[in-house]
């Protein structure tokens, strides 16, 4: 009897080391998997980046909508995980203006280097609208601007960059 009361024990104390074993193994295993996990590309987000941007109304290069826009960007470009960079400049009219480069790498020194580029910007005038009432207004820019902004920023949360081989450029 006092044989069995022993090995009873003995059991309790190793099914007991085995659950403790699993349980860590278990959360130890959160750590193991990647934090970004690629997600397959969603129109339906990639609409949704649209409608953010005609929320900003007129975008016109130099407006305060355009560098509301471009605020925008870089802060979604750097939460997806991009290095951001601004590249500021003058148009020949004297405006003044960015380029918004982000980039993800797969080594410090890549030797092929995709670059993806787009507009963020809306016309000015709607002077090619078909009511001429309408040229003097500026365009929502949903289909000119919105939609390839919003193409890139959808790609710059789904691409895997590592499987691609290249570093990868997107530019607004």
């Amino acid at each position: 009897m006092m044989r069995l009361r022993l090995y009873s024990i003995e059991l309790l104390l190793v099914f007991m080391l085995a659950a403790a074993v699993s349980y860590f193994g278990f959360l130890g295993y959160g750590l193991l998997t990647p934090a970004f996990v690629v997600e397959p590309f969603s129109g339906d987000r990639a609409l949704a980046y649209v409608d953010k941007q005609l929320e900003f109304g007129d975008r016109s290069t130099g407006s305060p909508s355009n560098i509301r826009t471009g605020d925008w960007l870089i802060e979604e470009l750097r939460l997806l995980g991009w290095d951001v960079v601004v590249q500021p400049f003058v148009a020949p009219d004297n405006t003044p203006a960015r380029n918004i480069i982000a980039i993800r790498s797969i080594s410090p020194t890549p030797a092929r280097t995709a670059m993806l580029l787009t507009h963020y910007d809306t016309r000015m005038f709607a002077d090619r609208d078909a009511d001429a009432a309408n040229h003097i207004q500026p365009t929502p820019g949903a289909n000119a601007g919105a939609s390839g902004t919003a193409v890139l920023l959808e790609l710059a949360r789904t691409l895997d960059v590592a499987t691609t081989g290249y570093t990868v450029c997107l530019v607004f």
